[in-house]
């Protein structure tokens, strides 16, 4: 049975919907597979609330207009630090409380430290970018980093043709292991900066 532009049933969701219109009789073909995961991750993340995320950014829009915010080039991650504001984190807590995982069979204590030391050197606000970036709050919960649950761990990745990456759901940053405090700080730089703007919403 081909692959068309149709929901996929789920328990939540046991009735297929149509991703666009007509889409029950649009193949899903190497040509347009993009456009049908996007659609698809799209209505699964805002289908069933869809009406409720209208007046939700209705009232949004009305108090921080949309257009401004593309004007002044402000994403996403920026828009979180300036309505939760700066907080200032303390790297020798933040270095504290973290876990290294061992696991992966990349170990390399000298890029473990250099990491610390680009962490050490950042701005406050840059440091709340990264923080953001690795576990997807905008602030640490009271207690500080021994409250943050899971904690935060970093993860070296064989890859360095890649940038830093990271898993929100368990605060882990994935670090690829560049040669130099210098490379991991432009990579890191990078990562935290780039976002993907405002146009899904």
């Amino acid at each position: 049975e081909p692959l068309t532009f149709m929901s996929a049933a789920t328990d939540m969701a046991p009735t297929q919907r149509s991703l666009k219109p007509g889409g029950e009789d649009i193949k899903v073909t190497e040509a347009n597979k993009h456009e049908y995961v996007e659609l698809l991750c799209e209505y699964y993340l805002c289908g069933s609330i869809r009406r409720e995320l209208a007046c939700f950014l209705c009232g949004f829009w009305s108090m921080v207009p949309s257009g401004m915010l593309r004007e002044c080039k402000i994403q996403p991650q920026e828009l979180a630090v300036m309505i939760s504001g700066v907080t200032k984190l303390d790297p020798r807590a933040w270095q504290a409380h973290a876990r290294c995982n061992t696991d992966t069979g990349v170990w390399d204590s000298n890029v473990i430290d250099m990491f610390w030391q680009v962490l050490e050197e950042m701005t406050d606000e840059e440091r709340v970018k990264l923080f953001h970036f690795a576990t997807g709050l905008a602030r640490l919960p009271a207690g500080g980093f021994a409250y943050l649950a899971p904690k935060f761990t970093l993860i070296l990745a064989e890859n360095t043709a890649l940038l830093p990456t990271a898993h929100t759901c368990l605060n882990q940053l994935i670090l690829p292991k560049y040669a130099s405090k210098a490379e991991i700080r432009q990579k890191l730089l990078i990562s935290i900066n780039a976002g993907g703007g405002f146009g899904f919403a």
